[in-house]
């Protein structure tokens, strides 16, 4: 059956965050559980490039300060109810951001709380909390205990992680025959070369995913900052538009494939 509509989904520089805002009459806001609310509108993304190029309706998923765990979680619940007529595009964000249920004493409820991981050992944040939480942990960053003499190996940790969410999206895709294309929003850690990681990395359909091992949104704006948005350092309009003609041709093949 023919594809009517585009789910977008990533954090804020998928969201295109920087760009041109959409109207409300341009943009509905999806809501549900595990979801969070817009504090901002919705912007002429890649994705929503994309589905104004064929004409199809927009779906975004995307939040600023989502996590690839995040990311995955909220793309996978709503195909549940919505897997038909759709394709589907991914900017995947840092590796070290990090999703977790937290439990809001106000409300008596758990929700989703996205952090931003340090290895302790490495960590500058203990000055950081007492200076600005009182010594609390602070909203967005969170340490980890590491054992005496046992640091963590941190680009290994991050990832593998990541590889594994990206193999497993694809998977999932595949397997009810969705179209797709995937990129690096923000930040493509390739550090690690951990054995294991380079069999997942392996696994991994390069045909649907941009420019895999090369530079990320957020890191390619740095080197060409004409198209970064010096109010928010996303990209800027010109940026946007930019990506979406790097993505466009890897979609149009995975529609052609399907």
């Amino acid at each position: 059956m023919a594809i009517d509509t585009l789910i977008n989904c990533g954090c804020s520089f998928a969201h295109g965050y920087g760009g041109v805002q959409l109207s409300k009459k341009e943009y509905n806001e999806i809501n549900g559980y595990g979801l969070a609310s817009l504090k901002q509108p919705g912007y002429h993304s890649v994705g929503y490039k994309i589905a104004k190029a064929y004409n199809y309706q927009y779906v975004d998923l995307a939040r600023n300060g989502n996590s690839n765990e995040g990311i995955f979680r909220t793309l996978q619940n709503y195909l549940f109810n919505h897997y038909k007529n759709v394709a589907v595009v991914i900017g995947w964000t840092n590796a070290f951001r990090r999703e977790y249920v937290s439990w809001n004493v106000k409300d008596k409820k758990p929700e989703w709380i996205q952090y931003r991981e340090i290895p302790k050992h490495q960590s500058f944040f203990s000055n950081f909390a007492k200076k600005f939480y009182g010594g609390n942990v602070g909203p967005t960053m969170v340490e980890f205990n590491e054992r005496t003499n046992r640091p963590l190996s941190f680009s290994d940790h991050i990832e593998l992680r990541q590889a594994n969410i990206i193999l497993q999206t694809q998977r999932l895709l595949d397997s009810l025959q969705i179209p797709y294309v995937m990129y690096h929003g923000c930040g493509n850690e390739q550090d690690s070369k951990h054995p294991e990681l380079k069999t997942i990395k392996k696994q991994i359909n390069k045909d649907k995913f941009f420019d895999y091992e090369g530079l990320a949104m957020d890191q390619w704006i740095v080197k060409k900052p004409k198209y970064q948005d010096q109010k928010t350092l996303h990209p800027s309009a010109d940026g946007h538009e930019q990506w979406f003609t790097k993505v466009l041709p890897v979609f149009k093949k995975s529609l052609d494939k399907k």
